[in-house]
């Protein structure tokens, strides 16, 4: 096979071997459209371009009348390659003037004595010619390429790559990866309080054992109907905003303008417990209903269970934050937007931090709730700025038996509560304890007192174990 790279002359042909492995060729045509703004920008190169091939001398010339063999499907032109023929034309064509090559192109076949047939190959080439320009490159038959080259000469800032565009291009990619999260965010939320409640009503047309009470899909509905309305009004601004995105490059200002908006999330958080597990009683006590839900799931979710799809809402809370910061990366810190965009995440990140509070204090009130429903005294627990802490059953020793006792301690009070009947859920309270009045005795340890404690204050002395 020949090793070598035909270049071809008004004058005459030269067979030539490269001293360096072919050059990789230039992007496809769908890239080079969207590279030809950058011939003229300050883009470097990532690497230099190769070098021009080289003669090889008289003795390894090879004669080759072989078609198939002989044929060569690439050819380059270097950049350089005109000035250093020009400069070395001369000197190699005397060089050659005694030998005769023959070369196969298709079906013809030429010598270097043929001016007539050296024309219309000149002619084929330049009109079957397919130019691929690149920055500081171009080529010929040939459709791929992994780098852009320079047109300037090698120098020390040649390494050197213009960021600037990359940076813009990441920084709508951030931004368009939130449209699309925002948009599959606001189809969760209809199948959810749209869709559900629809699929449910039509089913139950054909069998009424579907209306089973309570009607969760109604109170999933109800609770996200209006956080549905905010979201479709963030993805509409938001999708805006891409639109309109190279005479506008920003979407911080929408976050800021919403963010005290997304509390109303909450509401929503502090019943979803309680809504899943009436859709799960109801599922399990109801075949129809259960089979109804499935068919909603693959329809919808793609079989995902729809009580996974109800922790969206505190996903999507909690996933602003690291998008902003996603955002923050690639957004100039010299630049209005970035401090817009970094204000934004502030007060995400505080939002979420409230809902993640109000959801520990909405667990904490359910908790005071159902111990308020336990007692059976007049003793009210729920007090403006008591926080439950901590509850729990232990024995107490006495002379003859053990007895259980219950404690709950509050950061204010504790309770120390007995059963009403042995055996019973109810507990009657037997006293009420200030905190900065115990007392808290250190026992001596060993084995005896590892599991005992005493409480004490001027009324009372309490030794439990």
């Amino acid at each position: 096979m020949v090793s070598g790279v035909a270049y071809v002359d008004s004058s005459e042909f030269f067979l030539m071997r490269s001293a360096i492995p072919p050059p990789v060729p230039p992007k496809p045509l769908h890239l080079v459209e969207k590279y030809r703004h950058l011939r003229n920008s300050p883009l470097r190169a990532v690497r230099p371009a190769p070098a021009p091939p080289i003669f090889g001398d008289r003795k390894s010339s090879v004669q080759c009348n072989d078609k198939r063999r002989a044929t060569l499907p690439v050819l380059v032109k270097s950049q350089s390659f005109h000035r250093w023929h020009s400069e070395n034309a001369l000197h190699q064509s005397s060089s050659y003037s005694s030998l005769r090559h023959s070369f196969s192109f298709g079906d013809l076949r030429l010598s270097r004595r043929s001016s007539k047939w050296k024309k219309s190959i000149l002619k084929k080439l330049n009109e079957n010619r397919r130019y691929n320009y690149l920055p500081g490159h171009d080529s010929y038959f040939s459709e791929r390429s992994s780098g852009v080259y320079s047109a300037s000469e090698s120098s020390e800032e040649e390494d050197v790559i213009y960021q600037e565009p990359q940076q813009k291009d990441k920084l709508y990619r951030v931004a368009e990866e939130m449209c699309r999260t925002e948009w599959a965010y606001v189809n969760t939320l209809k199948a959810l309080s749209v869709d559900f409640p629809k699929f449910i009503e039509s089913q139950s047309l054909i069998n009424q054992r579907l209306l089973v009470q309570p009607d969760v899909p109604n109170e999933i509905a109800r609770h996200l109907h209006a956080l549905r309305k905010l979201h479709l009004e963030i993805a509409e601004r938001l999708q805006s905003r891409l639109d309109s995105w190279t005479s506008r490059p920003q979407i911080a200002d929408i976050l800021l303008k919403v963010g005290h908006f997304l509390k109303m999330s909450r509401m929503f958080l502090q019943q979803k417990e309680e809504l899943a597990t009436q859709l799960i009683q109801n599922c399990r006590q109801y075949p129809d209903f259960a089979a109804a839900v499935h068919n909603f799931e693959k329809k919808h979710f793609g079989g995902l269970l729809l009580v996974h799809q109800l922790d969206c809402v505190h996903q999507r809370i909690c996933r602003y934050p690291l998008l902003l910061s996603t955002y923050l990366k690639y957004c100039s810190p010299n630049s209005e937007e970035y401090e817009s965009a970094l204000e934004a995440k502030r007060l995400l990140e505080s939002v979420a931090l409230e809902i993640e509070h109000g959801l520990v204090e909405g667990d904490n009130l359910r908790k005071m709730f159902h111990l308020q429903r336990r007692l059976y005294s007049d003793y009210e627990i729920i007090q403006p700025g008591r926080k439950l802490l901590k509850e729990g059953e232990v024995m107490k020793h006495s002379r003859k038996e053990i007895h259980p006792r219950f404690l709950v301690l509050f950061n204010d009070i504790l309770l120390y509560c007995a059963p009403v009947v042995h055996g019973s859920s109810m507990l009657r309270v037997r006293n009420v304890l200030p905190l900065e009045t115990l007392d808290m005795p250190v026992l001596p340890k060993n084995d005896a007192t590892s599991k005992e404690f005493h409480l004490r204050n001027l009324y009372l002395s309490v030794t439990n174990g």
